[in-house]
């Protein structure tokens, strides 16, 4: 409490009395809590108060000491039980103030009322405005010393100046600073704080008090009714020439018409757009078709048709150089090739009947002339091709095949293969074209320049193509310890396209397939034979004639499934084979049997 040291605690409270606000003017506000006024002096309890700074007086009871406080300005006093009392003349004294002293037991203090501790009557507010503390304890202390009116009420000036009795502003006047004043703009009914505008189309009346609608057809302009004559017309309290609204609607209606035609015009654009290049598409289309036969006039002929889309010359040759690259990279050998004007140009290089391919390597990048060397790679724009890029371009068309083989082979043993293998399939071998390694990669940048190994891009290399060629033919030599299952890189093809799941058909030369034929008809043992010879794979040991490849493929399967894997997937591979070659072994004796019985009826 103001003046009470925060040391001793109060040995009592008012049961009846409610915390602050006070709601009675008769109670002050100390320390959050309403303590009784009697006399001018607010009771601050019973207890052991210290008597530092304090006077004795000569006055006995409260009600003297009250007077002898009052007549002698003091800030307090303190009631002893025998009566006597004790005076304080600290006017600055404030709540966290301790009074010290001897403490002596059964005083009762008391504190004078101010404006701080003045408790307002309801509906009032206490004066924003304070005394200082010098003057607080001998100021007046009323209602009317320490409250104000609220904000839409006023003091009532014909009352006792000691009273605050709070009144609202007739109809036409706003409370402001204590007093009602007449406004001057707008209007304000009874009890107003402030003055307010009109709604739309309503003035103030007469004297202000409220507002009234003006006349049909009339408009309020500031606080006057006006009529609102031709060629205007009221809208929304606003008089607006006629024809705006017209211009208005003319505006929309313009801008829905460029808003519909932005949309159609986009529309159509689009579509043309879309027409356009699918045209160009198309022309595009055709000149990867016949950049497969390119002719002298076929850049000529396709610049002017793709000319009419805005294409430059440069862009054309970009396209087509961006095709024949593709089609350097995607293209076979024909088998026709194959099967004939290959041997001649063998041949002529080697001056051999039947090279191997090994040897045709040798003859054909490692001697003194290279083939190729003066032809442009599509595929990086530098001289040395691949041998599928040297041939003409009715033997190199779109890959149909993959062919798994071994450069070991000659080439009266492939060609061999292939006439065996013409004998089973229905199709025309003017259109088969095989992916094979010896003429497909560019050998070129492998052995005459080292700059490129062939297990490069292994995945592209194997899985791609494979995926995008969906049909291999392996190659087999014979069945007798067959080379194919000594290479690492056979090996290898065997497993991917086995575990691509893509179809698979084993070939050999005349006389291993005759020779196998042989073997099956001894029956049992024969087969076990062949069995034996074709599932004995180990890819662990197999190689390849580049050191880097077979470490290479070698390092991949070992990172990935592992040599198990990949044997055991092989041996399947070759004893699915050997099941289907026994069934039609057997199936062509039977149909034998079944003719001789025929002929002998």
């Amino acid at each position: 409490a103001v003046g009470l040291p925060p040391r001793i605690s109060r040995p009592w409270a008012y049961s009846a009395c409610p915390s602050c606000p006070c709601p009675q003017t008769n109670l002050a506000c100390i320390d959050a809590d309403c303590r009784p006024v009697n006399s001018g002096f607010i009771e601050l309890g019973k207890g052991p108060w210290d008597d530092v700074n304090a006077t004795p007086a000569t006055a006995v009871g409260f009600r003297a000491c009250a007077k002898a406080c009052e007549a002698s300005d003091g800030f307090a006093f303190l009631l002893e039980e025998s009566g006597r009392c004790l005076l304080i003349h600290e006017p600055r004294l404030t709540q966290d103030t301790a009074l010290k002293g001897t403490s002596i037991r059964g005083r009762t203090a008391f504190r004078r009322t101010s404006c701080s501790t003045f408790s307002c009557p309801a509906g009032t507010a206490p004066t924003p405005t304070m005394p200082t503390p010098r003057s607080e304890e001998s100021e007046e202390v009323s209602a009317a010393a320490c409250c104000r009116c609220s904000a839409n009420q006023v003091r009532d000036r014909s009352k006792e100046p000691v009273d605050l009795v709070c009144v609202v502003c007739p109809a036409g006047r706003a409370a402001k600073n204590d007093d009602c004043h007449a406004c001057t703009e707008g209007y304000a009914p009874e009890g107003a704080s402030e003055c307010a505008a009109c709604p739309t189309g309503e003035i103030p009346d007469h004297g202000r008090t409220d507002c009234t609608p003006c006349a049909p057809g009339e408009y309020a302009d500031g606080e006057t009714c006006r009529l609102c004559r031709f060629p205007r017309f009221l809208n929304d309290n606003n008089c607006i020439w006629w024809h705006l609204p017209m211009i208005v609607l003319l505006l929309l209606f313009c801008s829905a018409l460029v808003f519909l035609g932005h949309r159609i015009t986009k529309r159509r654009r689009r579509r043309w757009t879309e027409r356009r290049e699918e045209e160009v598409n198309q022309i595009l289309q055709q000149l990867e078709q016949e950049l497969w036969h390119e002719k002298l006039n076929t850049m000529n002929r396709f610049f002017v048709a793709l000319s009419g889309f805005g294409w430059s010359w440069n862009q054309v040759c970009q396209r087509a150089e961006e095709i024949r690259a593709r089609h350097s990279a995607h293209a076979g050998v024909s088998l026709a090739y194959l099967m004939g004007d290959f041997s001649r140009v063998a041949y002529d290089w080697s001056g051999e009947d039947d090279p191997t391919f090994l040897r045709l390597k040798e003859v054909f990048w490692q001697g003194e002339e290279k083939l190729g060397s003066d032809i442009r790679c599509p595929r990086d724009g530098r001289p040395g091709c691949a041998l599928v890029d040297w041939l003409s371009p009715e033997h190199r068309q779109m890959q149909t095949h993959f062919m798994s083989w071994s450069w070991q082979y000659s080439l009266q043993q492939l060609q061999s293969a292939m006439k065996m293998w013409r004998g089973t399939t229905t199709l025309d071998f003017q259109e088969v074209f095989f992916y094979i390694c010896f003429f497909v990669n560019n050998q070129f940048r492998i052995i005459v320049e080292g700059s490129a190994i062939g297990s490069d891009n292994l995945e592209e290399v194997f899985e791609k193509n494979l995926r995008r060629i969906g049909r291999v033919v392996a190659v087999l030599d014979t069945w007798q310890q067959p080379v194919y299952l000594q290479r690492v890189w056979t090996i290898y093809e065997q497993y991917v396209a086995c575990s691509l799941q893509v179809p698979v058909t084993f070939v050999m030369p005349e006389h291993a397939s005759v020779s196998l034929s042989d073997q099956i008809s001894r029956g049992a043992s024969g087969i076990d034979d062949v069995t034996s010879s074709l599932c004995h794979v180990d890819v662990a040991d197999a190689r390849a004639f580049d050191p880097r490849d077979e470490e290479k493929v070698k390092r991949t399967i070992e990172c990935t499934v592992g040599f198990d894997r990949v044997n055991q997937h092989v041996k399947h591979a070759m004893i699915q084979w050997i099941g289907v070659v026994v069934k039609e072994k057997f199936q062509r004796l039977v149909d034998a049997a079944d003719r001789e019985d025929v002929f002998s009826v």
